[in-house]
């Protein structure tokens, strides 16, 4: 992360969560405590801590956390699979790979903050639910309000450049998973942190 308090030691940035004894359990999500922490390298003292708001982990009526963003809580629970399927093509035998998944009782976790570059700064950027925060990593506070991005993360975005402005673009998978239609579908997401819009969109 870089040296934050200027004490010649590099820090860490990390995310952290707290499931309080008395938690509102909601389907298999439960309701958690998350915020973001930097911590100094040299005496592990924390240097800031920034709270996430519980409301931007809120889920439409249906929706499911994105497995990928899913902290199992406790031993309870088991396993789900799906079958590997294989086919004759000619000569040849084509086969599908088999799917495991853990179930049971979960948080639903923002993406890891990663460094990225807006608009001539050095930020903190990740995703939470629908939305981008982004952070001053000196302070920990937020350099705006948080972004609607209007599509729902399912693993750990990346940032490039994608359209050559100077900043940092975010690229990610949103994965969308129903109770009623349990298949996932996948959509590629390009959005501009300079024109806070979404440069494109692609179904996979």
């Amino acid at each position: 992360m870089g040296d934050l308090d200027e004490d010649g030691v590099e820090d860490v940035v990390v995310t952290i969560l707290d499931v309080p004894s008395s938690a509102n359990v909601q389907g298999y999500a439960v309701a958690a405590d998350r915020w973001i922490e930097a911590i100094s390298g040299a005496t592990g003292q924390t240097i800031w801590r920034h709270n996430l708001p519980s409301h931007l982990f809120d889920l439409p009526a249906g929706n499911e956390v994105p497995y990928d963003l899913r902290w199992f809580v406790g031993n309870a629970g088991g396993m789900s699979s799906s079958g590997r399927s294989s086919s004759m093509v000619g000569r040849h035998l084509s086969r599908s790979r088999g799917r495991h998944e853990r179930t049971g009782i979960h948080v639903y976790l923002p993406t890891p903050p990663m460094v990225i570059s807006h608009a001539t700064q050095i930020k903190l950027a990740c995703v939470a639910g629908t939305h981008l925060i982004m952070l001053d990593p000196l302070t920990g506070h937020e350099t705006e309000s948080p972004i609607d991005l209007g599509v729902r993360a399912g693993l750990a975005p990346q940032w490039a450049d994608v359209d050559r402005d100077g900043s940092s673009d975010l690229v990610l998978l949103e994965a969308v998973v129903t109770a009623a239609n349990p298949q996932t579908t996948t959509k590629l997401h390009v959005w501009s942190s300079t024109k806070q819009d979404l440069l494109w969109s692609k179904s996979l």
